[in-house]
């Protein structure tokens, strides 16, 4: 939508179903004969929505100076309907109705203080050190006291947005 000839909006909605994307195979047997080298398969099947809004307005303030600002606003949700993966021990481990940027990690809570704070603490004895203080200090994210490879994941902002500026004076770019 053009306004005013200075003022220009634009609104989008998507909603895209894709499948037959290519994945690594999570569920491979190796029983099969292929160790590490599991084959990739068009197998993947992923929903994607959201909005896009996009406001740009120029104006031309005398002859010699114009200038154009621009604003972006974007929202987009994904999630797995389908990855072939393995069994996990844990139903929170797998991707499948996850979002595409879920990303498997630590989450720090901060650092240790002292030797008390420690003591009080799920156990980070799997990570391979000694934990002292001053040692970042990871949320036991299933509650079984321990910090290890059981862990779950954390999404990313689904929400972006961006301001650009543009002067120009005499047909150059301040």
């Amino acid at each position: 939508m053009n306004l005013f000839n200075q003022l220009n909006i634009v609104f989008d909605y998507f909603h895209d179903k894709r499948d037959r994307i290519l994945l690594k195979r999570g569920s491979f047997p190796r029983l099969l004969g292929y160790a590490n080298a599991v084959p990739w398969s068009n197998i993947g099947k992923v929903d994607n929505r959201g909005i896009e809004l996009a406001v740009n307005w120029r104006k031309k303030i005398t002859n010699d100076l114009n200038m154009d600002l621009r604003f972006n606003l974007t929202y987009n949700k994904n999630k797995y309907i389908y990855k072939d993966e393995p069994d996990y021990p844990y139903v929170w481990q797998s991707e499948t109705g996850k979002p595409l940027s879920n990303t498997i990690g630590y989450i720090a809570e901060g650092l240790f203080k002292d030797q008390a704070d420690i003591e009080m603490s799920p156990s980070q004895d799997e990570l391979g050190s000694t934990v002292m203080p001053g040692d970042i200090k990871y949320r036991d994210v299933n509650g079984d006291g321990k910090i290890n490879s059981k862990r779950s994941g954390y999404d990313f902002a689904i929400w972006q947005c961006a301001a650009h500026s543009v002067w120009n004076w005499a047909r150059h770019d301040i």
